[in-house]
């Protein structure tokens, strides 16, 4: 297998192409009992599954049916509150996994009631991978490495201040007993 090929899944669909005129007229001819969806799709030339998933749709307007669009799902606000997000918890040492990310957009958009293409409780592979490009200055989620509690909280300042007291507590108090130094 070639190069070019290996990875043309995640790249390129192919689609059909189909004019929303002959969309229109092959949603009415179902809605009206006219044809069935085989043969409305093959006399319009377009997609039977596209057909199937227009016509049942509840949307009385056929013009609100055949504009409707994929585009980004959340806007420059709720992406930047995502970033933010995961900043923060860097600085709080607990990196986030894609999963995380995945998991907490989906979240995002429920709780604010964004409409989103998301499923199993978590947003898509393409989704973050989109995320992480538009916000490649500033991100980078690889695998986060653990942080013990104990390595976390032990380099404060006044952690290391109160070791070099006592340091220097040993060393006048026995400098004597002391070897090596």
């Amino acid at each position: 297998m070639s190069s070019t090929t290996a990875n043309s899944a995640s790249k390129y669909k192919k689609r059909k192409k189909w004019s929303q005129n002959d969309m229109a007229a092959a949603i009415l001819a179902v809605r009206d009992k006219k044809m069935g969806y085989l043969k409305a799709a093959k006399t319009y030339n377009v997609p039977r599954t596209t057909l199937f998933r227009l016509v049942q749709e509840n949307d009385s307007l056929l013009e609100d049916t055949l504009t409707k669009k994929i585009g980004p799902v959340f806007n420059k606000v709720f992406e930047e509150m995502l970033v933010k997000y995961a900043l923060v918890m860097e600085q709080k040492l607990y990196g986030l996994t894609r999963m995380d990310m995945r998991r907490i957009a989906y979240q995002l958009a429920v709780k604010n009631n964004v409409p989103h293409p998301f499923h199993d409780d978590r947003a898509g592979r393409y989704w973050l991978k989109g995320f992480l490009a538009r916000h490649k200055q500033t991100l980078s989620i690889r695998k986060p490495t653990g942080t013990s509690f104990a390595r976390a909280n032990g380099f404060t300042k006044a952690r290391m201040d109160e070791f070099y007291q006592n340091l220097e507590k040993v060393y006048d108090e026995k400098s004597s007993r002391l070897v090596g130094f």
